[in-house]
């Protein structure tokens, strides 16, 4: 083969990874962190992690909800959060701590902390009604966590620390059950996508 074949057929190769990457790995315009200075945790009292998708101002989230997955630019896999205070004088800057773990069991008593590691970012926080909610922030996972994992998510501000138990895009092996839409890394959607045909 001549040369110049050699060199057409790996720029071709090439240009056919790239697509199918494109296609099995859909992208989404995901912001950048709401960060902000001088993050305190004084005033606060209580805090709930929301879904940071849907609704404008998200809906709390529940041990073993199904939660969307979400592509990054260049292809990291992340979940949407919002965060809530309560409190009588919430910061409108606040430090979190985010950190997740990958279950191996419905009650997560057995579960790994491989890939992963606490994640503080400083977060600007609104006037929600009476209390302060953050805007959707965009947690990356690590690579040991994809479509079907039940995962652990830990948020802590100051003293106070939440979890919740989560399915991530659909309920996996070990409780079969229902998907969580188009954004998703496997699994059956009611709208199918070319990502639905990768084996998890």
């Amino acid at each position: 083969m001549s040369t110049l074949n050699a060199t057409r057929g790996a720029v071709l190769t090439l240009a056919i990874l790239a697509s199918a990457a494109s296609i099995l790995s859909p992208q989404e315009d995901v912001p950048a962190p709401d960060t902000c200075d001088q993050a305190q945790s004084a005033g606060i009292v209580s805090m709930t992690i929301m879904d940071g998708q849907g609704s404008a101002n998200g809906s709390a989230l529940t041990d073993y909800q199904v939660v969307p997955l979400v592509f990054g630019p260049q292809g990291g896999t992340m979940i949407a959060l919002r965060v809530l205070l309560e409190g009588d004088a919430v910061p409108s800057c606040a430090s979190f701590s985010f950190f997740v773990e990958n279950c191996h069991d419905l009650d997560c008593q057995n579960a790994d902390q491989e890939g992963s590691f606490p994640l503080t970012q400083p977060l600007a926080t609104y006037e929600e009604g009476a209390d302060r909610m953050t805007r959707p922030y965009y947690f990356q996972l690590p690579y040991t966590l994809n479509g079907g994992s039940l995962a652990r998510l830990t948020v802590s501000v100051g003293s106070i620390t939440s979890q919740r138990l989560l399915w991530l895009d659909s309920e996996g092996d070990l409780l079969a059950g229902a998907d969580a839409g188009v954004a998703d890394a496997g699994g059956v959607d009611a709208q199918a996508s070319a990502v639905d045909a990768m084996p998890l």
